[in-house]
């Protein structure tokens, strides 16, 4: 018993202790270099602080090995803060030490990178301390951001269809690279005055009316665009809190060979001579199924759609079939060879066309 309430009320294993805050402090007064120093350290024993005093050596510096964050005088002999953030693009959040009265200067150093800024003569050294883990946050948060926005562009870059999006006055955001290819338009914002300027086939017109619906209803919307050149578009709309989404697909492949399949079937329709389709396969076995046949083979055969479809050709044989014929039909089309023969069948048609597919 005694042994349990040993190892119950025995300390615990001391936690692993945090990593120390690195802090580069790019001042050339010694003074108040010293004193940020002394802040922080009675805010925090763990900073570890550096001090360089020249812009050239803080542009080295955050180049070599970026600290945790750096404070950033403004006013340095050899350059000023905002050409050292230029130079040094620094891998590290940025709070810039400013004057009473620079607020420009502070919009310039945010303008330029940095996270945040402090004036001098309003530190403390708590204050100090959590406007640096302020800034370290919000460089973490805004490096997050950028990687997912350069993932996300990435991923509509390597996409075929064109994507676009509009705000709620049809203003253009944003378009993949497969969109600037389509519609001629580099990267970049426009206004919609502009985009019916360069684009007046889809940013006016009929569509225009559709891309409103979809704004207007909130709903999904669909239509096929004939784009300039006999190219035809298969449109998607997507209304959002922001305005609206439009993909573009090329579909005049697709239309042509709809156009074509429709010819075809007029042709078998009104065709003289009897046409059955069935599957290509399995040419073994049950064999393949019957999935159309035209008025003529009707009339031919005797056979209605309702007789045949969905049953395989072979009852078309009789007993006067030709073997021979027969088995050259099967080996042709094992082989996805065209046959044309011809035979007297069991129900007297005059012959039997069939051709693979």
């Amino acid at each position: 018993m005694t042994e349990h309430l040993r190892a119950a009320t025995s300390p615990a294993a001391p936690l692993p202790a945090a990593r120390p805050l690195r802090v580069l402090i790019v001042e050339d007064s010694e003074e108040d270099a010293w004193t940020y120093q002394h802040l922080l350290r009675r805010a925090a024993p763990q900073v570890q602080c550096e001090v360089v005093s020249v812009g050239a050596d803080a542009v080295e510096r955050l180049r070599r090995d970026p600290p945790d964050c750096v404070l950033l005088d403004f006013n340095l002999p050899d350059m000023t803060g905002l050409e050292v953030l230029t130079e040094a693009r620094p891998a590290c959040a940025v709070v810039m030490l400013t004057g009473v009265g620079d607020e420009q200067v502070a919009v310039q150093a945010l303008n330029a990178g940095a996270q945040d800024y402090v004036v001098k003569s309003t530190l403390s050294g708590p204050g100090l301390l959590r406007d640096l883990e302020r800034a370290i946050e919000k460089y973490r948060l805004q490096r997050e951001l950028t990687v997912s926005r350069e993932r996300m562009q990435a991923a509509l870059g390597s996409v075929d269809d064109a994507l676009l999006s509009l705000d709620h006055d049809l203003n253009l955001l944003y378009l993949n690279p497969a969109a600037q290819r389509l519609l001629g338009l580099p990267e970049g914002q426009r206004t919609h005055a502009e985009l019916t300027a360069q684009a007046a086939w889809m940013f006016g017109g009929a569509f225009l009316t559709v891309l409103r619906a979809a704004l207007n209803s909130g709903e999904r919307q669909g239509a096929e665009l004939n784009a300039p050149q006999g190219v035809w578009l298969d449109a998607r709309l997507y209304p959002g809190p922001g305005g609206l989404t439009v993909t573009l697909r090329d579909v005049t492949q697709r239309r042509q060979e709809e156009e074509r399949l429709r010819l075809l079937e007029s042709v078998v329709v009104h065709a003289r001579e009897a046409v059955m389709i069935s599957d290509a396969e399995p040419v073994t076995g049950d064999g393949p199924r019957v999935v159309y046949v035209n008025a003529a083979f009707t009339r031919m055969t005797g056979y209605t759609p309702e007789d045949i479809l969905g049953r395989t050709p072979r009852i078309l044989q009789g007993p006067d079939s030709d073997r021979a014929v027969l088995d050259r039909i099967r080996a042709n089309l094992l082989s996805w060879t065209p046959v044309d023969e011809r035979g007297a069948q069991a129900r007297d048609f005059s012959h039997v066309r069939h051709l693979t597919a």
